[in-house]
Parts: C-alpha cells; structure tokens; sequence
C-alpha cells in the first residue's frame, strides 16, 4: 500500500493467548505456551495533522483559483491597442482639442463623434464582457442555476452523500466490534477533497460543517444540501440558512465574482460622471447653428452610455449631425436671429480639459487615473494570489511529508519487520529441526 492513495498504516496489536498450565496427572511444573492472538487492528492517524492539512488546502485552493481567474478578468477589462478604453479615451480628449482648434471644420467634428462613438462603444464591450463572465460564475434563477459555482455545489453535496454512506457503515461496524480502517481511510481521502472545494470544519466524530451549519453528521443521520440561493449576489444556503464561504475552489469563485461586480460598479460611475461632466459643458455651448447644445450623451451605465443619436449614427456616418456639437461658448450677435461665433472653440477646450481635471466623483483621479488605477489595483491582487498560492503549496507539500513519513508505509520498517519475521521463522524451524535430531538419536539408541 505503498503508493495507496489515502492508505493510512496499520499496525496489528498482539496478545498473548491463556496457556496451559500443568495439572494433576502432568508431569511438568510449568506453563505451557499457547502463542497469541490478534486484539485489534490500529491506525496510525495523527488528528492534528489532518486538521491542519484540511485548512491549508482550503486555503491555498482559495488563492490558487484567484491566481489562474483574476488575470482572465483583466484581460477582459485592459484590452490591447485601439481596442483598450485608455486609448479611446485619450483618441476622445484629443478629438475635442482638434476641434478647439478648428471649430468650424466639419471633417474635425466628425472626428469627435467617431471617436466618442468609439469610446461608448468600449464602454458597452467592457460591460458585456464583464456581465457575461459572470453570469458564467453563476446564472439564473432559482432552482435552476447555472454556472460555475452551482457545479460545484453539486460537487459538494455528491461528497457529502458518499461521507454520509460512509459515516453510516463506520458506525454500524464500529457497534458490532468490526474493524473499519479501510473504510475511515476512504472518508478521509473524501474530506481532503471536500476541503479543496469549500472551507469546512471536521468534528472528532467527523461532522463535517460549513460556516456552523451541519453538512453531514458523525453518525450519518443527518445530511443537508448546499443550495444557491441567489445570483446577484451569489448567495449559498444550507438548510435555509446563508452561509459564508471563504475557503476551497469554491470560495475563490465568489471572490472572482465579487471582484468583477465592484469592476463593473467602477466602470459604470466612470461612464455616468464621463457624462455627466461632458453634457454639463456641452449644453452651455453654442452649435454652428446659434442653438444651446444638446446632451453629447445619453443612458447610464456602462453598458447604457451613448452618444446621443441627434448628433450621432453609429450604423451610418453619413447621418451624423456635426453642426450640433456645440464648441462655442459665445454667440456672435445675439440677434434675433442669434448669429453663430463659428471661430469660438471654449467649449471644445474646456471639454477637453476635462482629461486633466480631478473629478470628486472618482476619488479626485482623472478619468485617465482612475482607469489606470483599477487596473494597477487588479494587477495587485493578482500578484498577491500567486504568491499566496505559491507559499500555500510549499506548506502543503510539507504537512503531508510529515503525515506521509507518520501515516503512510515506510518502506525500511516493511523491510526491518519482514527480515524480523524471516528470522523468527528460521529460529522456529531449526527448533524443529533440532528435536527432530534429537528424536532420532534417542530412537537408534533405544533400537
């Protein structure tokens, strides 16, 4: 059992057998021998170990699944090139410069609306990804989840109804006096994998629990599932009630998700104070026209932001209305009728200014800085998952070393016992061997 996954060593426990002591008719004073007896079968089992070796690998199951989804979610999020909101958001400052500049060139403005249109856009995608990773975590509605996290409750409950079964024949065995080693070596091979899932707590009498609420009792009465409960957020419940989960695969799944639900949150306060702050200037200024400018964007959110569709056709830049784009803070004449400033471009400026300006919204970064610092932030994390889950394997790998060189075959002992047994043998059989000598000497002489 050498290379037996789970096998925890046995040491078989000897008593001596009553002997035959000397009676009447015998002719000996003294006992005779009878050989031993097995008492019991033991398992060599440190408790302490095993407990420990049950929270690291909660542990370090917890920060490697946020090591290997985290850089996803930044993926996601960064982009590459033209493709990345960074560099929308710097082609969209410097559109409303050109147009500063050159106020009344057309080609300009429409400039500005592609590359507002562009920078929207990005905000959309980065939205729909982030949503669609999500929902990819956990999706739906009760009871029919979907994703990532209800898979692995399905995980969880299957091992704790097989902890169950073997809960039950280990009790039953254990009441009739029947060794049942083999079997609490296969629930304990089951809880180390339970423990990679979720972080849980043993009992002596292996009640497995999360966060306080029995999954599955010592005696195996009892077993509860582990249900989702909601999606937004991501809830899990045992017999009804919440539970929080910190530790295994499964806890490194909701962190991953409560990370991109506070990305998402980001992004959508960066877009809603983008618009907010442009539509505050933009609506103070004149078009070409004379006219107040309308709202350069509409809807909220991230995944709602546009540039308004009187200036802006996303399908045909043929439809776009560049006239509108309101880059003058003055008229010429006031009239009536008000006569257009078309070599006014303060508007343009002060919009785009707003690249260097420090928004009280966003914690007092600009837009650039704020984006810039979410990344950074996550780029972070990342780094200290893939340490933690680095130094969580060493550890690992050390404890079941020690429980290995406790628990498991050693390999020398085998051999020291086999050769130990050898020699009994032969001492054994050269006794036979001598009274067998000696048998035959007193047999010829008597002949």
């Amino acid at each position: 059992n050498v290379d037996t996954e789970g096998y925890t060593r046995q040491k078989v426990v000897l008593g001596t057998n009553p002997p035959n002591q000397p009676t009447r008719y015998s002719t000996r004073n003294y006992d005779v021998g009878t050989g031993v007896r097995i008492e019991d079968v033991v398992r060599t089992y440190s408790g302490m170990k095993e407990s420990t070796l049950l929270s690291q690998l909660s542990d370090y199951n917890l920060h490697a699944q946020l090591a290997n989804a985290l850089p996803e979610v930044e993926a996601l999020i960064q982009g590459d090139g033209d493709a990345s909101l960074a560099t929308c958001l710097s082609e969209f400052w410097t559109a409303w410069q050109d147009v500063a500049m050159n106020p009344d060139n057309m080609a300009m403005r429409n400039v500005l609306l592609e590359k507002a249109g562009a920078l929207a856009d990005q905000f959309n995608e980065l939205a729909t990804r982030l949503d669609n990773y999500t929902g990819g975590i956990a999706d739906g509605a009760g009871p029919d989840f979907s994703g990532i996290v209800p898979t692995i409750a399905d995980e969880i409950n299957t091992m704790a109804s097989e902890i169950q079964s073997l809960n039950q024949r280990i009790t039953i065995a254990t009441n009739q006096g029947v060794n049942a080693n083999d079997l609490m070596d296969k629930r304990d091979t089951l809880i180390r994998s339970l423990s990679e899932k979720t972080n849980i707590s043993v009992d002596a009498d292996k009640t497995v629990t999360i966060d306080g609420q029995v999954l599955v009792s010592g005696d195996g009465t009892v077993l509860n599932e582990l249900t989702v409960t909601s999606t937004s957020p991501i809830t899990l419940a045992i017999d009804g009630v919440n539970v929080s989960i910190t530790g295994g695969e499964l806890g490194g799944w909701l962190q991953t998700a409560a990370i991109t639900d506070t990305l998402r949150t980001d992004l959508d306060a960066m877009a809603n104070e983008l618009a907010t702050q442009v539509n505050a200037l933009h609506t103070t200024g004149y078009d070409l026209d004379g006219n107040l400018g309308v709202d350069f964007f509409t809807g909220t959110g991230a995944d709602g932001i546009a540039v308004n569709a009187l200036l802006y056709n996303g399908s045909n830049p043929l439809l776009n209305n560049p006239r509108l784009v309101a880059a003058a803070a003055t008229l010429y004449d006031a009239g009536p009728p008000a006569v257009p400033n078309t070599g006014d471009g303060a508007i343009a400026l002060a919009i785009a200014d707003l690249c260097k300006t420090d928004i009280a919204a966003l914690g007092d970064l600009t837009f650039s800085e704020y984006y810039t610092n979410l990344l950074t932030s996550l780029g972070t994390d990342i780094e200290t998952e893939q340490a933690l889950a680095d130094n969580g394997e060493s550890v690992i790998n050390t404890l079941l070393t020690a429980i290995q060189s406790e628990s498991g075959v050693n390999l020398d002992e085998e051999m020291i016992d086999m050769i130990s047994a050898q020699r009994a043998f032969q001492a054994a059989s050269r006794l036979v061997v001598t009274i067998d000598e000696m048998m035959d000497v007193i047999i010829n002489q008597m002949g």
